[in-house]
């Protein structure tokens, strides 16, 4: 099913989504340093692809550019699940894609390595740059192919040799009079005093060859794609167009990027009337001893030739890269070569030295030759300063032992440099295994000698110490070195090395040891004190470690920061233990104090309790005991349904009762969050029955719901005294309610009245569809958190729906403190799993608010319930629609991504949904965006079709949508066709929806039209077996609570779901989301897989993707 000339429109798009998703999860596990070093490599062409039936190979050719040399070969496998592959064009399907696949011929032992990176960074450029259909094309372009390679073949003969070239140009002119190719041109201004390159952009003329060409100066972003022909080009454009922008302009270091990038360039000349081709070659400076008879005389080489004086050769550049490096340029003009050498200072001065020694025609006897030789040794390193000496000066042959050390140095304040390398005390700076020179020529006291390597088996041996110490975990810096950047990275390698034992490479250190592990913390050795205040609880404490005191604090403060060990002093460090880390981590979950001090709330009493266990030496005051004997008592609580409950209770429901019942018996608030219909409200009757000789309970509902609270507590629990706040003397029916009054209000009528609310205490505060509190500034949450209670309790089937936030505005009104302050959870949680995807903190904070919310989905607790089937249709636009849809979604991507507007992110924000508004508006009905539409829609058309099938298979049905303009469409059609439907949005009274509801219940009307926001919770429709979402919403939460209208507890038939989407728009996007906002929901409350939330960017990228073919 792969094979792209295969697919329809629907299946390219889809695929093309596929991968894009699949290539996101693969980048995460992508290192910064990577990134960055994935930007010196080229695509010398496009890929190579194999298209296989249920996989997409993409093959690259990489070379790198400096400082990183080579070629390499990069494979990209997309395997497809044949499993799965039906629903390609599905963008919601999240099982298309079985696997990324990565493969490279670099020697990197990290992987993913940046040849890898790169290629994928530049595969999902390639295909977000496009629409689908036009990836797709790109896709096939890269189709391996005899007959493409052969005209490539024959493109890269002609672009070696001009003869052909210019036959093969005239050919394609007189086929095509317009063709123009382009090409940028590398010339060298060249002289002792200053070398400069400057580039020009040429084109081809019409009967073959090239013009003189244009000179590039600070117009980079002008140059054609088609005119970076070459792998090295536009490395060569970023580097001179970043020496423009600077002040400095072309200085060796830039001259010397330049050159490097230039090497076996086809295309760089001299900047003379004839363009003179020059090759350029980076070769090492060498030293000579040529012994003649019994004296010896020294010599300067580069490339073979000798260098006499390097200030007064013409030939010569000579220029500072920085104190410590030079760059020295030599150009021979008879043979067209540029020759470039680096050279450390020192090396600089002896090639002065050398250079005037050989001008006086000086020579050495054998015993300051002797000398030189020793010296010329010392200070000439691998690839900067080669040395030839004659065998009386060079010594013996030696075989070196292939023994590899671990070179360990302070790296910054904090770090280490971690280096396998060769022992040789002989030499100043011990060799890199398996890397130049195979000859090391030394001095010793004992004489001069040369040491032959067996590269192959140093490298051998150093990949295996690599291994066994895991140092492909640490950043990479060059071959066999790796950087510890932080000081747990350094000791945690330590603590590795001491582990292997005799298998341990030996450790060398530059002097003293400067950091040393010297025990670890266990809970054992901990000594907690317990204190209380008015709603908290204070630990204090310290840990014993070698006659040491380590304070509580400080092992929090290293646990708040990541690290894994704690300093000493004097360079001495102690390990805390991982069973220790992961109860003290437990604590600090909760913790709700300052940095500095620990606190914790009453809620946390069980988690402090689990933490400090049986091995921690605790000494508490009275409060503390009495708070773990009143949670005992919870625990053994075996609660018992009320008999004045008159409901026959299903077993969760019996469970329900129970949990709810120790939580109030704790006295801690929590959160029912069973799915919709499976009866929290009558699992809520029970605790109030058993709460309600304490005193009058207050209920806070949506004004939807509040007359079937009243319904359902006289149905189920007749002997309380449920009253409607707006139905009565309000200020009387507060003053008088006592033991078992139930108080009925609306969240509006309680932020208007909250000074009547709050000058009395409540026994029990019940939040029905808590999610109206989700939103921690508002005016409504506000009014809540103001209610004085002795329990607390929230029911909501969606208690988190967008993001973290929610989850703890909720819980800071039922259960304050146990999540602690915004800036403490945005901290500890919210910003690691939203913008990091954390599953450690992800499972923590389950784990922390698992004891207080209750969550069943019906799929868990109730097999008799009807089967529940999800079907999208999709509506094809009309020419008409296209058009004026596709005018808006350009328009909004020239606005939103042209620069220069100076509005700040929350402005851009703004504009940005305003536009996903609009095209959602266009998706439904032209006449939502444009008044002077007169004509129907897609949608439109197929919501009449689906209805009249409907009304033929004598089937009802919920129609729901986010657009109340959008229902007062469908109800003109339908009042048309003669159609009876109940109605019911925001606007209308708490005595209509009521009487809507139960008329509908009754057998009134084929369809009941609902705006989502007004009627998605609290309506119990079992009547109708179908539910059509005309729209889709952001969060697939809000449409499962509509759905659980007709889908819960009293159905008798299976329940069908029809999404309407309008094909190619910004709604398919919305419904690639969903399958993300379910996975937070079940990440927390479930704890598994992440969260996260849209950036502005990313609310950009919906715009652009929601296009078709050709568009």
């Amino acid at each position: 099913m792969s094979k792209l000339t295969q697919l329809d429109l629907p299946q390219s798009s889809g695929l093309v989504v596929h991968i894009l998703s699949a290539i996101a999860q693969q980048e995460k596990k992508f290192r910064p340093q990577q990134l960055l070093m994935s930007r010196y490599f080229a695509s010398n062409d496009l890929p190579r692809l194999k298209d296989a039936e249920a996989s997409l190979a993409f093959q690259f050719e990489l070379e790198g550019v400096s400082p990183v040399k080579g070629q390499f070969t990069t494979g990209i496998t997309v395997e497809l699940d044949p499993k799965h592959i039906d629903q390609i064009s599905d963008v919601t399907a999240s099982r298309v894609i079985r696997n990324i696949l990565l493969t490279c011929s670099c020697t990197e032992t990290t992987k993913p390595c940046v040849h890898q990176v790169h290629c994928l960074n530049y595969l999902r450029r390639q295909l977000t740059q496009r629409s689908p259909s036009d990836a797709i094309q790109w896709m096939l372009g890269c189709i391996t192919d005899g007959r493409q390679a052969g005209r490539k073949l024959v493109e890269s003969l002609s672009y070696l040799k001009p003869d052909i070239e210019e036959t093969l140009i005239e050919a394609e002119a007189d086929e095509d009079p317009d063709r123009r190719l382009q090409r940028i041109q590398w010339r060298l201004q060249y002289s002792s005093y200053g070398v400069s390159i400057q580039a020009y952009l040429q084109t081809s003329r019409k009967r073959g060859g090239w013009n003189k060409g244009r000179l590039l100066k600070d117009n980079f972003d002008a140059v054609p794609e088609i005119a970076l022909a070459h792998p090295a080009d536009k490395m060569l454009v970023l580097v001179l167009q970043s020496a423009e922008d600077s002040y400095r302009g072309q200085t060796p270091r830039v001259i010397r990027e330049c050159l490097r990038l230039l090497i076996d360039h086809p295309n760089c000349t001299m900047d003379d009337p004839v363009q003179t081709p020059l090759r350029i070659r980076e070769v090492p400076v060498e030293v000579r001893v040529h012994q003649e008879g019994e004296v010896f005389k020294p010599a300067v080489y580069q490339s073979n030739i000798r260098i006499d004086a390097i200030h007064e050769d013409p030939t010569i550049f000579l220029g500072t890269i920085h104190n410590a490096e030079s760059l020295l340029l030599r150009i021979d003009r008879e043979r067209h070569v540029l020759w470039m050498s680096t050279i450390e200072s020192r090396i600089l001065r002896l090639v002065n030295d050398l250079s005037a020694a050989e001008r006086r025609e000086a020579v050495m006897d054998r015993d300051t030759a002797e000398k030189f030789a020793d010296l010329i040794v010392y200070v000439a390193k691998p690839k900067r300063l080669e040395v030839q000496l004659p065998e009386a000066l060079a010594g013996p042959e030696q075989p070196l032992e292939p023994k590899i050390e671990l070179h360990l140095s302070p790296r910054g304040k904090e770090g280490l440099q971690v280096a396998l390398r060769v022992a040789c005390d002989a030499v100043v700076e011990p060799p890199v295994p398996g890397q130049d020179p195979e000859r090391l020529r030394v001095a010793t006291t004992a004489g001069r000698f040369q040491l032959l390597r067996a590269l192959e088996e140093e490298a051998s041996r150093a990949d295996e110490y690599a291994q066994l110490a895991q140092l492909q975990l640490l950043p990479y810096d060059s071959p066999y070195t790796w950087l510890a950047t932080s000081p747990d990275d350094a000791l945690e390698l330590l603590q590795r090395i001491q582990n292997l034992g005799q298998q341990a490479p030996p450790v060398c250190w530059p002097k003293s040891q400067p950091m040393q592990v010297i025990g670890e913390i266990t809970p054992q050795r901990l000594q907690v004190k317990l204190t209380s205040g008015r709603d908290w609880f204070g630990l204090d404490g310290f840990a014993e470690l070698n006659g040491l005191e380590i304070p509580l604090a400080e092992l929090l403060s290293a646990l708040r920061q990541g690290r894994r060990f704690v300093p000493l002093g004097d360079g001495q460090f102690a390990q805390i233990s991982d069973t220790l880390r992961q109860r003290l981590g437990a604590i600090q979950d909760v913790s709700i104090g300052d940095a500095g001090e620990i606190r914790v709330s009453k809620a946390g009493t069980a988690v402090v309790e689990e933490a400090l266990g049986n091995d921690i030496s605790v000494d508490a005051d009275i409060a503390w005991r009495e708070a773990l004997a009143r949670l005992a008592g919870a625990r053994k609580l075996k609660p018992k349904v009320p008999e004045t409950l008159q409901a026959s209770l299903r077993d969760y429901q019996v469970s329900g009762y129970g949990w709810l019942a120790r939580l109030a018996h704790w006295g801690i608030g929590g959160v029912l969050a069973d799915d919709m219909g499976l009866g929290k409200t009558v699992q809520a009757l029970g605790i109030l029955l058993d709460r309600s000789k304490n005193g009058a309970a207050l209920i806070i509902a949506p004004t939807s719901v509040g007359s079937n609270w009243q319904r359902e507590t006289e149905k189920f629990a007749p002997s309380l005294r449920p009253m409607l706040y707006r139905e009565h003397d309000r200020q009387t029916l507060i003053d008088s309610a006592g033991p078992g009054d139930l108080i009925i209000t609306s969240y509006q009528l309680l932020q208007r009245d909250i000074d009547r609310f709050t000058k009395r205490a409540w026994n029990t505060l019940i939040l029905d569809e808590a999610q109206f509190i989700k939103n921690f500034n508002t005016k409504t949450a506000q009014a809540v958190r103001q209610l004085e209670a002795d329990w607390h309790l929230a029911l909501s089937g969606t208690p988190l729906e967008n993001h973290l936030g929610e989850l703890w505005s909720l819980m800071r009104t039922v259960s304050p403190g146990l999540l602690g302050s915004w800036d403490k959870f945005r901290k500890n949680f919210a910003e690691p799993i939203e913008r990091h995807h954390s599953k450690d903190r992800l499972q923590a904070l389950g784990r922390v608010v698992k004891p207080f919310i209750l969550r069943r989905t019906k799929k868990e607790v109730l097999s008799e319930l009807p089967e529940r089937t999800e079907i999208v249709r999709l509506a094809e636009f009309s020419e008409t629609e296209r058009k004026k849809y596709d005018a808006a979604r350009l328009a909004a991507l020239t606005e939103l991504t042209q620069g220069g507007s100076g509005d700040t992110d929350a402005q851009m924000r703004i504009r940005v949904l305003a536009w996903l508004t609009r095209l959602r508006q266009l998706a439904c009905h032209p006449r939502l965006v444009d008044k002077r539409w007169d004509k129907s829609s897609a949608k439109l058309d197929l919501f009449m079709e689906i209805v009249d099938e409907l009304r033929e298979g004598e089937h009802r049905a919920l129609v729901f949508s986010q657009f109340v303009q959008h229902l007062s469409l469908l109800r003109e059609s339908l009042d048309r066709a003669g159609i009876q439907y109940q109605y019911l949005d925001g606007a209308t009274p708490a005595a209509k929806r009521q009487e809507a509801v139960d008329a509908f219940q009754a057998g009134q009307g084929d369809l009941f039209l609902i705006s989502l926001k007004a009627g998605g919770t609290g309506l119990n429709l079992t009547a109708a077996d179908y539910v059509i979402h005309m729209d889709p919403w952001w969060n697939p939460a809000v449409e499962d609570q509509a759905t659980d209208r007709a889908h819960r507890l009293g159905q008798q038939r299976a329940v069908t779901v029809y999404r309407l989407v309008a094909k190619d728009t910004i709604e398919q996007q919305i419904l690639a989301l969903h399958e993300d906002k379910r996975e937070l929901i079940a990440g927390v409350l479930d704890g598994a897989d992440r969260a996260g939330r849209l950036s502005t960017d990313e609310l950009i990228s919906l715009i652009r993707l929601s296009q078709i073919e050709g568009s």
